[in-house]
């Protein structure tokens, strides 16, 4: 599931981690390390002037290329599911509608999510189908999505593909692959760009890896927003109370 977003250049001194290269869970541990269960996940955000932003990710096709903007979560949870179960969460495309998050510029807990459904491509499009099952996603078939965020108010197609899914491993990538031009933002297809990786511990432990990329910067929501978006699918996917204070940037 992709959080779309619009982003302006990042404020300073939220307290995330900035200026550092994020490596996903591939070969070795990740960067920045998963924070421990029961905490806020750590953060990473990079949108640097005049560059462009990477993150380290060979296992991850969707990431391999030269952004505006990546911003990472990376945290541990604890979870009674099983893989099958949270590939099943991950593909109940429907469940994420009405998702809410706290946003810094009306300081308030708000929709996120306006509306969000599966879709059957056929051959002269697409058409509206129930949720994935969680053997739907196992079999790393492209599966598609239609969302809705309250800022773009544009509704956009998702190609859903789960590139791993064993009983101790999970990724899941997600891309646009429609677009819109306008006034004050133009999406590209491609242009966003989400991967999820879970990793299995023992005693239901899992630890989670968020990255979201951008391709292009346009004037829209601040660093804590962003990064407030990015948390609301991090609680979902875990199971816990989206709306739970503290939030993450207040």
């Amino acid at each position: 599931m992709k959080l779309f977003v619009l982003l302006t250049l990042f404020a300073p001194g939220i307290g995330f981690a900035a200026g550092i290269v994020p490596k996903a869970p591939c070969e070795s541990a990740p960067v920045p390390a998963y924070a421990p269960a029961g905490s806020p996940p750590a953060v990473s955000a990079q949108v640097p002037k005049n560059k462009t932003a990477r993150i380290e990710a060979p296992c991850a096709a969707d990431l391999g290329d030269a952004f505006d903007a990546v911003v990472v979560l990376s945290g541990t949870f604890h979870s009674k599911a099983d893989a099958g179960q949270l590939l099943e969460r991950l593909g109940a495309i429907s469940k994420i509608q009405g998702l809410r998050y706290w946003s810094t510029t009306d300081s308030k807990w708000e929709e996120l999510i306006r509306s969000s459904y599966a879709l059957e491509k056929a051959d002269k499009g697409y058409r509206r189908r129930s949720d994935f099952s969680g053997a739907e996603m196992a079999t790393g078939n492209e599966l598609f999505y239609a969302q809705t965020d309250n800022r773009s108010k544009r509704e956009l197609v998702y190609r859903l593909q789960a590139t791993a899914a064993g009983p101790d491993r999970i990724v899941v990538q997600t891309r646009n692959i429609t677009g819109f031009n306008g006034f004050l933002a133009s999406v590209a297809p491609g242009d966003l760009r989400t991967v999820q990786f879970l990793h299995r511990r023992a005693n239901g432990t899992w630890d989670y890896y968020l990255a979201s990329a951008v391709k292009k910067t346009v004037i829209g929501t601040s660093e804590a927003s962003l990064v407030n978006r990015a948390n609301a699918l991090y609680r979902h996917v875990a199971g816990q109370n989206i709306e739970a204070e503290p939030p993450l940037a207040p």
